[in-house]
């Protein structure tokens, strides 16, 4: 697995991003809230993943420990239900905070289950800086793969 996980840099490294055209394929108000700088760790959070009209419920994302002190490490998962893995190449968090500028982070994807994804990261700021940050989740199609929903012209279905 090691081997792997060192091999994975330098593969994503022979791309850019302009090679790669994605389209956000969930509703881009889908996020999670993390509370940083409390004096404790809070319980998880939890959020559903909805399509891009917000009509269908297509995964869920979660957060946890859901806040605490600045430095906290937290594990963020996203598990695409099964009938739309295939669509998502990619999965990716927009953190934004007050006074900051946004961060993405690419999650990673599990080996043996395409609709897993996870990553951590660590929480960061001043020693008495308290603030609530947003995790905007984004569910990632290659723009014109094998996977795009078929419309028929004939009963636009």
């Amino acid at each position: 697995m090691g081997l792997a996980l060192l091999a994975l840099p330098l593969v994503a490294s022979t791309c850019t991003e302009a090679e790669v055209a994605y389209e956000q394929v969930n509703d881009a108000s889908d996020a999670l809230t993390v509370e940083v700088g409390v004096a404790d760790e809070l319980e998880a959070v939890q959020a559903d993943l909805t399509s891009n009209t917000g009509a269908v419920v297509v995964g869920v994302a979660s957060v946890s420990p859901g806040g605490g002190p600045v430095g906290t490490i937290h594990t963020v998962s996203v598990v695409v239900d099964d009938a739309y893995e295939d669509q998502v190449d990619l999965v990716r968090i927009v953190a934004s905070a007050d006074k900051r500028d946004d961060r993405e982070f690419d999650l990673t994807q599990d080996a043996f289950d395409e609709g897993i994804w996870v990553m951590e990261i660590e929480s960061f700021g001043g020693a008495d800086e308290v603030r609530t940050d947003t995790l905007g989740i984004q569910l990632l199609d290659v723009t014109g793969d094998d996977d795009e929903p078929v419309v028929s012209e004939d009963t636009g279905a």
